[in-house]
């Protein structure tokens, strides 16, 4: 359970921008990069950050409970 909440967290902090956004109004950026076509790469770029600092967080998290264990014993 421990484990679950950093990740709803998470997905609550990436979904709410996008929540947001569709109901706010259209701004002139956001048509310049829908109309240029950049709006799809932009997104990728956005999710690959997110899944790396994920996939860190992770694996940085499994290192130092393992830590903890070994001092713990």
């Amino acid at each position: 359970m421990k484990t679950f909440k950093p990740f709803a967290l998470l997905i609550l902090c990436v979904a709410l921008p996008f929540l947001a956004s569709a109901q706010a109004a259209d701004s002139v950026l956001e048509e310049t990069f829908f109309s240029s076509g950049k709006m799809p790469v932009v997104l990728s770029v956005v999710v690959i950050i997110l899944v790396g600092l994920l996939a860190y967080v992770a694996v940085l998290n499994k290192k130092v409970n393992k830590l903890e264990n070994d001092i713990k014993k």
